[in-house]
């Protein structure tokens, strides 16, 4: 069974790689709707309309270009990498909405932020070429 390693993943905004990605996260879903009736013995569905949405967690660096360019309300094509940017890897991409921007601080902790995203549209699954 093949692995990914997960120090491994890379990411873009716009085309420019985001700096000290720590993890991130892809949530796909689809909605459904009820189609059962009076008088049906078991609850019956269709499917709807289909969403994705995530989260990025980095090392906050002010002076990363990638991480200045995500700003909450801000529309940006992102792209994940989870095996590395190279030939033949998995790439996942499409435009994205920046819903929410979370900075986190500790005590003998680097400081850290969390980008929440929601899709914009499709989202696509490529081999990079």
């Amino acid at each position: 069974m093949a692995r990914i390693r997960g120090n491994d993943g890379t990411v873009t905004v716009g085309g420019t790689a985001v700096g000290s990605v720590t993890a991130f996260t892809l949530n796909q879903s689809v909605t459904t709707m009820d189609s059962s009736a009076m008088g049906d013995a078991w609850d019956t569905h269709i499917i709807g309309s289909k969403s994705w949405s995530g989260t990025v967690d980095v090392r906050w660096d002010f002076d990363d270009s990638g991480q200045t360019a995500m700003t909450a309300g801000s529309s940006v094509t992102l792209n994940l990498y989870p095996e590395g940017d190279t030939s033949g890897n998995a790439e996942w991409t499409g435009t994205v909405t920046l819903t929410a921007l979370d900075y986190s601080q500790s005590h003998n902790e680097t400081a850290s932020q969390s980008f929440t995203f929601q899709g914009n549209g499709t989202f696509t699954e490529n081999t990079i070429a």
